[in-house]
């Protein structure tokens, strides 16, 4: 594999813009090359003497200094540099962070104290020197705490096991914010999640170290690939340099890099280690003998080294656990991950597509034939008043699921990190692996093979059904089927266990969706619940399904009759709405919190009024009130969607009506920087059709007679919703990862169980606004230079357009507060000394998470 293919495979998405731009360095000296070759035959024509093999010639001693000295140097390795000293100084902080966590584990395990963050931090530290006193003292408030898990009650094996699958019920932030407030102030880590475990176990407490010290190792092993990614490609490019234009500065470069830059001398460092260990000379290797380094020289070895052994030594407590952390840190390793060998010895995706898509051709004959049947049906048969709504309900369920297996494969495709935005991943618990450069790894041809399964049993099953005009038993056959499914751990079907991470995800999912406010919100949670509100048609069919069940007339049992298919139209935007209270009450924002919360309002409103226009056969009355609330609702709907969701319509952006980067769109031209009109065409094309499939209601009030009685129309005006909101899901998941780029986020925060010391808390806090400043340094700039303005001769001006340009970005990035994020700071006198240093970055930075508001 080529070097430019390598650097491109193996690149951390988020971090992609900090790499050395190895093919423009390419076509850089494919332009050289002419232009040497130009030079050459204009010296032959006029009889001057060629190149010296001592000395450069004139032409040669230019591309020196345009190449090596301003882009190399100046621009590439600079900014490499930057980066890599400012993630040096992050992991700096969070390895303190880590060494004070396990400092305070090692002591209390000594001592056989086992409470986790329900202490304050003054008591924690005091315990630490003077607490003498036993846990099982009948004066200690630790007594009965630290029982082990088989001797718990049932109840408490039951909350572990929530708490495990993340489906145990909590108190918003806010008033939990309060309650610590009025006890004896309670300061948590700054790292707690507002699901976060209070009084935690043994188990939980040594679990959630666990996880953060791989947390740590796996963003180690990152940046080391970083490194030394960077650092081959400057000596390849320069190497490439050289034989281009008949020169020798690889040796000067190197010697200078290596005396100058920390990226080159922490490279060296480790490789001369590993050689004395008698390791191969990559930097990738699990080492398999400590090795003897310290922090000035190698600091990610060294904090790797330390990592290591807190997590297979302090944290195991016999020697088979030993084993198995040391196993589990060979296979973080990404030389492991990497590899190609290990990858395909059990890549089965190529059986997973062939089944997949036979099942897909199957399943597309039986389903143009019920269609087709239930077409030709007279509009008050029982096939088409029953039995084409109920069935055509769950195959816009899997049309869904298949629509996301090409969601997924989009994002695959265009290097959109939606593993780690959608699942946590890249995360300890998950492992460290790329994703996104291999395919087999993605998960995706096995969900593709489960979704198309599960569409082509559906499809045999009501078949069944159309042929003997009968619901029942076949749709109960079918549910309780599906249940059984998507719950059996065993291998029912063919290579059906190996989807049981999918199975489960998909399962807490659903659960987390139906008690929305009882849970704080993750992606996922307001993921599912945006495709639960597209899927209203599948969801208001339970109505008539219980209406057919109970022996009412199958011609009472349609929209037209039943105002319980209006109110069960209404319980997605319901669980929207209490999943936008539950955000304001955790971030207490009321941007853009209530706003979204004001928008499933007007859907509730919208499904309301249609349910009611439709039982009273469009009279004029409710057809009015409807007309008038559909009209808020869309364009309300669509405004958020592309203002607030995409992130379109940025002010002074290079793209017309859009934003600056569209990953959507390929990559730029590497001269103007810009995007193909072609590419860009996409997002223009997705903006009309999300605004049109947002006013399909006009189609009710222009034909109402036909739309009250055909399902046809209405299933296919579902179908609409459904085609409407897979695009939705591209461009909203490609807008969560341009915000992770902005921020070079690449893990996630895991709990802490013990509070974290002031000093480290305050350093990784300045870090993070460091990120921040870092990552908006271009953007300001770019603001200002658009916006044109003289801060010499009009300063009032020019505040007031910097502020709202700032109005405007945080409006755009508003989207990334829609789920829970771990906060910056829990103190709000942490962050107001960084907010009197530039009152111009104050409507940029984030108050309740890393991501700008």
């Amino acid at each position: 594999m080529k070097f430019a293919e390598y650097l491109r495979e193996s690149s951390v998405p988020e971090w992609r813009d900090k790499y050395i731009d190895y093919k423009l360095g390419k076509k850089k000296l494919k332009r050289y090359k002419e232009r040497l070759r130009t030079s050459d035959a204009i010296a032959t024509q006029f009889n001057q003497p060629l190149r010296d093999e001592n000395c450069y010639s004139t032409i040669q001693e230019q591309l020196v200094v345009e190449f090596i000295d301003d882009w190399i140097i100046g621009v590439e390795l600079q900014k490499c540099s930057e980066f890599y000293q400012w993630q040096l100084d992050s992991c700096g902080s969070k390895f303190n962070v880590l060494q004070h966590q396990m400092h305070i584990y090692g002591t209390k395990k000594d001592k056989g104290l086992s409470y986790g963050a329900t202490k304050g931090l003054e008591e924690t530290e005091e315990t630490l020197g003077a607490l003498q006193d036993s846990p099982e003292s009948p004066d200690s408030p630790l007594r009965g705490r630290a029982a082990p898990l088989q001797e718990r009650s049932m109840m408490d094996k039951l909350v572990h096991r929530l708490q495990e699958l993340e489906l145990m019920p909590s108190l918003p932030a806010k008033y939990r914010r309060n309650n610590s407030e009025s006890s004896n102030g309670v300061r948590y880590a700054q790292h707690e999640e507002t699901f976060t475990v209070k009084d935690l176990s043994p188990r939980q407490i040594k679990q959630q170290l666990a996880n953060a010290l791989l947390e740590f190792y796996v963003f180690i092993q990152f940046l080391k690939k970083y490194r030394d990614l960077n650092v081959t490609g400057f000596r390849k490019i320069v190497k490439k340099f050289d034989k281009t234009c008949n020169t020798s500065e690889v040796k000067k470069f190197m010697a200078y890099a290596n005396e100058q830059f920390a990226m080159f001398q922490h490279l060296g460092q480790n490789l001369r280690l590993y050689a004395k260990n008698l390791q191969k000379s990559n930097s990738m290797s699990q080492p398999s003998t400590k090795l003897s380094t310290s922090l000035e020289k190698d600091p990610l070895t060294y904090w790797e080294e330390n990592v290591s052994q807190w997590y297979t030594d302090a944290l195991s407590d016999s020697t088979r656990d030993r084993k198995r952390h040391m196993q589990k840190l060979r296979t973080l390793s990404l030389q492991y991950s990497l590899n190609e060998e290990i990858i395909h010895k059990t890549n089965n995706s190529i059986i997973y597509m062939f089944f997949g898509g036979t099942y897909l051709g199957m399943t597309t004959i039986l389903l143009a034939y019920m269609l087709y049947t239930g077409i030709h049906a007279e509009i008050n048969s029982y096939m088409h008043k029953i039995l084409l709504p109920l069935w055509g309900g769950w195959y816009l369920i899997f049309f869904m699921a298949i629509l996301f297996c090409l969601n997924c494969f989009i994002w695959f495709r265009t290097k959109i990190n939606y593993r780690f935005i959608m699942f946590g991943e890249i995360h300890s618990r998950h492992g460290n692996m790329l994703f996104n450069n291999d395919f087999s790894t993605t998960q995706i041809p096995g969900q593709f093979y489960m979704a198309n399964l599960a569409f082509f049993l559906c499809c045999t099953i009501s078949l069944v059904s159309f042929l003997t005009r009968n619901l029942n038993p076949w749709f109960s056959i079918w549910t309780a089927l599906s249940v059984i499914l998507l719950l059996c751990p065993y291998n029912v079907l063919p290579y059906w266990s190996m989807l049981k991470k999918t199975r489960t995800w998909l399962t807490v999912s659903l659960i987390r969706l139906i008690f929305s406010g009882a849970y704080p919100i993750q992606f996922r949670d307001f993921f599912i619940g945006d495709i639960a509100c597209s899927l209203t048609y599948s969801i208001a069919g339970i109505a008539t399904i219980i209406c057919v069940y109970v022996g009412e007339p199958y011609g009472m049992c349609g929209s037209s009759h039943l105002k319980s298919m209006g109110i069960l139209s209404c319980v997605p935007s319901y669980w929207r709405l209490m999943q936008c209270f539950r955000r304001y009450f955790d971030s207490n924002d009321w941007f853009p919190h209530l706003l979204n919360a004001g928008k499933y309002m007007m859907s509730i409103f919208y499904n309301i009024t249609l349910c009611m226009n439709r039982i009273s056969q469009n009279e004029p009355t409710y057809r009015t009130w409807f007309v008038i609330i559909a009209i808020i609702n869309s364009a309300y709907t669509s405004i958020w969607d592309l203002v607030m969701d995409w992130s379109l319509f940025q002010p002074q952006s290079e793209n017309m009506f859009l934003r600056d980067d569209l990953y959507l769109a390929g990559k730029r031209n590497w001269e103007s920087r810009l995007y193909s009109k072609w590419r860009r065409l996409i997002y223009y094309v997705a903006m009309i059709f999300n605004v049109a499939a947002r006013f399909q209601w006009i189609i009710y009030t222009l034909a109402p007679k036909v739309i009250q009685q055909s399902a046809i129309a209405s299933f296919g005006l579902a179908a609409v919703e459904v085609i409407r909101r897979f695009i939705w899901v591209i461009f909203r998941v490609e807008n969560e990862h341009v915000a992770n780029v902005h921020l070079f986020k690449i893990t996630g925060e895991t709990p802490l169980p013990y509070p974290v010391s002031s000093s480290n808390y305050e350093n990784e806090i300045g870090l993070e606004f460091l990120g921040e400043r870092l990552s908006l340094k271009r953007t300001k700039t770019s603001l200002e230079d658009a916006i044109g303005v003289n801060t010499l001769e009009s300063p009032q001006p020019t505040h007031r357009r910097i502020k709202n340009a700032a109005v405007l970005r945080k409006i755009s990035l508003a989207h990334a507060k829609d789920f829970q994020r771990p906060p910056v700071s829990n103190d709000k006198d942490d962050v107001e000394d960084f907010e009197d240093d530039d009152d111009e970055d104050e409507e940029i930075r984030p108050r309740n998470g890393p991501i700008a508001d």
